[in-house]
């Protein structure tokens, strides 16, 4: 039985504590970032030592709370930190001994990044890379050659992604008004101007061939920007513990939100446990109690997507635009220490939906007239999920996956790679352009593990007696030779 890779990290994590070694510990999320926190600080009570001197950064901290650990990891205050890919760069922390890096962080170029983190200031220093048990993370531990010795990637961005141009514009004549007819980024943006300047934030001046338009609100548009969502929607998290006077603790962006926090989910905030008691969807507004729960919520996401319209395909491959939704219909409670699943709950919350991009894969006829097709699309959707962003440079929190019996629109069986991000940035089209090489490592992924029929590190866990790795074999194989 292997042990838990979020086990292993928090235990070097404190070997390097007990020793002195200050170090940063790097986790693909945010619920990992708070259980490594909340251990750690435990094992530090329990060693008699200040739990204070490790803390969390991750998206969702209040601006002044990440300053403090920043300053404080500069002074040497601060021995630890456990963090997301918050700090990975552009942040001045200053000298670490220690790079331990949990799972995978999406791309090559993070990698390199991460382990930069450690002896920035020509001291001797070391890195350690923790592969989980996900398919991405195994295949790499067995071809570290991808790893090592390949170059980082290109990053992918569509710049005329509606939601992220409106928001450069802003910034755009913020600085410098724009004249009528002049365009940004080779586009013409009249309609965005006058939409801008219909809702107050432009103000419009002389006649439509010599309309200036410049920045009319008191607001610095750069400051509402969001870099880590397309939308910029968030729900601010109140700690509601003291009725009296209920606290802004947190944040978090609307596209996370659905998943994370939820009536009976447990949230965590720099290691301390809260119970979720209250969500106002409309107000994008989360109340939440202090708890001494030793357990975490996980949820089950499910995406339907539907086609709006093709832009381009190939045999059974395809992408364009589509309509995606998302809702957390059911969740776990785990225990912290054992991992054992002690409970289960609904959630009852409106879904997410976005108009976005996505890859879609049409089942062979071959596969379509072979019994268990169903579990075979969800093995092979378990694969892409965790392989696609080593080819996409994207978390795997950045794309959705889905299948569909009967897609509407194709009235076929389909297996759906969507982009998350409101508009796309581009990723349903590099999974189109890279998709047989996709799923060639998907294969190899699936022939190199060693379990009897689906694990974590495959096509994921699946009921006994299904022989769901054999069929999504036989389904990858089908859709390979077509």
């Amino acid at each position: 039985i292997r042990r838990s890779s979020l086990y292993e990290a928090g235990r070097l994590a404190h070997k390097a504590l007990s020793f002195g070694i200050s170090s940063i510990l790097f986790t693909g999320s945010r619920t990992n970032v708070e259980l490594l926190l909340k251990s750690l600080k435990q094992q530090l009570l329990k060693d008699g030592k200040d739990p204070g001197s490790v803390r969390g950064y991750r998206s969702g901290y209040l601006p002044a709370e990440r300053r403090e650990t920043e300053k404080n990891l500069r002074n040497g205050k601060l021995k630890a930190v456990v963090s997301t890919n918050a700090l990975e760069l552009g942040i001045d922390i200053g000298s670490l001994d220690l790079a331990l890096i949990h799972g995978f962080p999406g791309s090559i170029a993070s990698v390199w990044q991460q382990v930069g983190r450690a002896g920035r200031r020509n001291s001797i220093s070391a890195a350690v890379i923790i592969p989980s048990g996900l398919s991405i993370d195994q295949f790499l531990a067995g071809n570290p050659g991808w790893l090592l010795g390949a170059s980082p990637e290109t990053a992918r961005i569509d710049p005329l992604n509606p939601y992220i141009m409106l928001e450069h514009i802003k910034c755009a004549v913020f600085e410098l008004p724009f004249r009528a007819n002049e365009t940004f980024g080779g586009q013409n943006i009249t309609d965005i101007l006058e939409f801008l300047s219909a809702h107050g934030m432009l103000g419009a001046f002389g006649n439509s061939d010599t309309r200036t338009y410049s920045w009319n609100s008191d607001n610095y548009p750069a400051a509402s920007f969001s870099i880590r969502s397309a939308s910029g929607e968030k729900y601010d998290i109140y700690d509601v513990t003291s009725k009296q006077k209920p606290m802004l603790i947190g944040t978090m962006d609307k596209h996370s939100a659905s998943a994370l926090i939820f009536p009976g989910a447990v949230y965590f905030h720099n290691g301390e446990s809260y119970s979720v008691r209250e969500i106002d969807s409309e107000n994008k507004r989360c109340f939440v109690e202090r708890s001494l729960s030793q357990t975490f919520t996980e949820a089950k996401v499910h995406v339907r997507t539907n086609i709006v319209r093709c832009e381009e395909g190939r045999g059974l491959f395809a992408w364009g635009e589509t309509k995606v939704s998302a809702s957390a219909g059911m969740y776990k409670v785990i225990d912290i220490s054992t991992r054992k699943t002690v409970g289960h709950g609904t959630v009852d919350l409106p879904e997410d939906r976005i108009d976005t991009t996505s890859l879609w894969i049409t089942m062979p006829e071959k596969a379509r007239s072979r019994p268990g097709l169903l579990p075979a699309m969800n093995g092979l959707a378990n694969l892409l999920k965790n392989l696609a962003p080593l080819f996409l440079m994207c978390d795997s929190s950045d794309i959705y996956v889905s299948t569909a019996l009967s897609e509407p629109t194709l009235k076929q069986p389909a297996l759906f790679l969507s982009d998350a991000i409101p508009g796309g940035v581009g990723l349903a089209e590099g999974a189109y352009d890279s998709i047989r090489s996709i799923l060639m490592a998907c294969r190899e992924q699936l022939d190199s593990c060693r379990c009897s029929d689906g694990c974590p590190s495959c096509i994921g866990t699946v009921n006994s007696g299904i022989k769901a790795k054999d069929l999504t074999g036989k389904l990858l194989d089908d859709i390979l030779c077509t």
